[in-house]
């Protein structure tokens, strides 16, 4: 298999993910081959863009991707891992991600201590939980490797604080041990029993070696009824209940009833050792160098060590010391998203709406930890207001003001949100009485002209928002209108909610369409037929809706009975609508319209 031609950090991608496999397996290779190179050559930049937030060039995603190389480079890799959907959208940026995760960097141990030490395990072991199942089996893969093979000697005398903080925060603080046990309950690939057994054997070896003062853990009834439904499956191979039976023997002894279905384990009373305080002060000073970074403008930067501060803090965040911290830095997370996003405000809105989602995020997290602080409530409403949400943002300020009332900037910014939100309850208002007659005195951007829904979709950035107005909309004719207003928004609005019943609401919308509405409604079938998973949508719906009726209900109206026949006519709409001309789509249209 020639490599030659191929630009060099491709080359060490291809020789690292081949190494382990059987010589004589050439169609093998060849296939692992050829598929790092169509990923090299199209990486999802898209997606990559939205999941960071940024603007990323082909060689910066290829690098993130295929050469990750420093620590910022995998600090990205681990991002993207966290932030991504986790949805079928995700099949696009998740899978090269994790398959690129097992078959060639997880065998860097420079690459896998990095990956360790900014996060990486916390985050893998959510994704032992994600819906799709090559992209699960990858992750259990990569964990495996993680913790079992040569990157780290995890029960050394001499492992380093930052290494057992890592594995700390996994193991007590983390999805891991639910998504484990429920592949133990039901394996949902090959393989899924073998190493979920040595996953879990290897956690509670761990957390016993280093944080049971006495060599003793409690596990839940959760894991306990695991372990024994394998020890128990006549499916399961002989080794695989052997190894079950020897967990059960090991840690079985000591059982915490839980909830029902809870999965975690504990300690005996006095035997639970503390970690290390190193951890809090390496969280400390990752947090002085995130301020550093932020008073130079270098918002990606700081973005990255006050991530790395908050994960570190999660190894110990029952300490109140730590929880103060852990307030600081989500705060500080939450400003710099902020700030990030106002500096995309030229970019594309999606990337935006991520942004200060996140932010968001951030803002509510330390608030749950203290709920009366101005800073994160100042942040959330001018997130909320910038997200169009003005109600929220109202709220969220008038309780910022009731904590510092003599702050100006506060009161500048609450004053600001009251007067667009009297301005848009004024629009709204007069559009029930006349949508086509403007407002005196509102500003003309605010202005109900020939096209009414055009202020309103302005404010339509994200998918939630759309769905949200959407539902909001009875008549088909203010449907028709509202797509028209989205414009070449529609397709990157719809690809991550898209669903049959969106998919024949959005037809049904067009097909109601009069004469003179036909161009619209061509332009808008044209944009639908640019969404992602539009042919999945057909491909994965069940034998049952194949085969008989499903409803579809049309807003708050009556319910309308739809046959999968009327499902293909809809994509057959949406697949010839590019070429078919105007009286050849209008009879399409027509036909499944039930009109003569």
């Amino acid at each position: 298999m020639d490599t030659i031609d191929d630009p060099q950090e491709l080359q060490e991608a291809i020789a690292l993910s081949l190494e382990g496999t059987p010589a004589e397996d050439k169609n093998l290779k060849s296939l692992i081959a050829d598929g790092l190179r169509k990923k090299y050559s199209c990486p999802p930049l898209d997606n990559m863009r939205c999941t960071l937030g940024e603007t990323l060039s082909m060689e910066d995603a290829r690098s993130i991707l295929f050469a990750p190389h420093t620590e910022e480079l995998v600090q990205d890799f681990v991002n993207i891992m966290e932030f991504g959907p986790l949805d079928d959208s995700s099949k696009d940026l998740m899978i090269p991600w994790l398959s690129l995760l097992y078959l060639c960097h997880t065998k860097s141990c420079t690459f896998g201590k990095r990956f360790i030490e900014v996060g990486g395990l916390s985050v893998l072991s959510s994704l032992l939980g994600h819906p799709i199942d090559y992209a699960r089996s990858q992750a259990f893969e990569a964990l495996y490797r993680l913790t079992t093979e040569d990157t780290v000697d995890w029960f050394a005398d001499d492992l380093s604080d930052s290494f057992k903080a890592s594995l700390h925060d996994v193991s007590l603080n983390s999805p891991l041990l639910e998504n484990i046990s429920k592949e133990l309950l039901t394996p949902s690939f090959p393989s899924a029993l073998t190493l979920s057994l040595q996953l879990l054997g290897f956690t509670l070896s761990w957390v016993r070696r280093w944080y049971s003062n006495k060599g003793r853990i409690a596990v839940s009834t959760g894991i306990l009824s695991a372990l024994t439904a394998v020890s128990t499956n006549s499916e399961a191979t002989q080794e695989e209940q052997s190894l079950a039976h020897t967990l059960l023997s090991d840690f079985g002894q000591n059982v915490v009833n839980h909830t029902d279905g809870e999965f975690s384990l504990s300690f005996l009373d006095g035997e639970q050792v503390l970690p290390s305080r190193s951890v809090l002060e390496r969280a400390i000073i990752a947090k002085e160098e995130g301020n550093g970074l932020f008073k130079n403008s270098n918002l990606k930067a700081a973005t990255r060590r006050y991530s790395y501060a908050l994960r570190l803090t999660n190894a110990c965040e029952s300490i109140e010391e730590v929880r103060s911290l852990r307030k600081g830095v989500l705060n500080n997370l939450a400003i710099t998203c902020h700030r990030m996003a106002g500096e995309l405000k030229n970019c594309d809105a999606v990337s935006i709406c991520l942004l200060l989602d996140q932010a968001l995020e951030y803002a509510d997290q330390s608030l749950r930890i203290d709920k009366r602080q101005p800073k994160p409530l100042f942040v959330k409403g001018r997130c909320l207001f910038e997200k169009s949400d003005f109600e929220a943002a109202a709220a969220a300020f008038r309780e910022v003001h009731s904590l510092v009332p003599s702050d100006k900037q506060v009161t500048i910014s609450l004053h600001e949100i009251e007067e667009k939100l009297a301005l848009v309850r004024t629009a709204d208002d007069e559009k029930n009485i006349n949508p086509t007659k403007g407002v005196k005195g509102i500003p003309s951007e605010v202005q109900h002209t020939a096209k009414p829904f055009q202020y309103q979709t302005e404010s339509v950035v994200t998918s939630r928002e759309f769905e949200k107005r959407w539902d909001t909309l009875k008549a088909s004719s203010d449907r028709l209108e509202f797509l028209e207003a989205i414009g070449d928004r529609l397709p990157a609005l719809l690809s991550p909610i898209f669903s049959e019943a969106l998919l024949l609401a959005v037809v049904k919308t067009t097909a109601s369409a009069d004469e003179a509405k036909t161009e619209i409604a061509l332009k808008i079938l044209e944009r639908l037929s640019r969404v992602d998973r539009i042919l999945l949508i057909v491909a994965f719906l069940t034998r049952r809706q194949r085969e008989g009726k499903w409803f579809y209900v049309h807003a708050s109206t009556n319910p309308h009975i739809i046959s999968f026949v009327e499902l293909k006519l809809a994509i057959e709409i949406i697949t010839k609508s590019a070429t078919m001309s105007s009286a050849g789509l209008k009879a399409l249209m027509n036909e499944l319209s039930g009109k003569e």
